[in-house]
């Protein structure tokens, strides 16, 4: 399942505007896009672009995550 929801951050977590069909444990990737009061948009058109070259694909992501587990104690 993908989603997108906007979500508030305070004392160090963030409240989904939403709930979130997810059970403890499950692991989610957050993207932080901050935007203020005035600057978020749940329009994610508007945002085709704006991360080129900043992001990686599903694989890159995935390779790294890996390599980060070998390098676990």
């Amino acid at each position: 399942m993908y989603k997108t929801v906007e979500a508030t951050y305070r004392n160090g977590y963030f409240f989904p505007s939403e709930p979130l069909h997810v059970t403890p444990g499950d692991r989610v990737l957050l993207t932080v896009i901050p935007g203020g009061k005035q600057g978020i948009t749940t329009d994610v058109h508007s945002l085709r672009g704006a991360f080129k070259g900043k992001l990686s694909s599903v694989s890159e992501f995935i390779a790294g995550k890996a390599e980060e587990k070998e390098l676990e104690p």
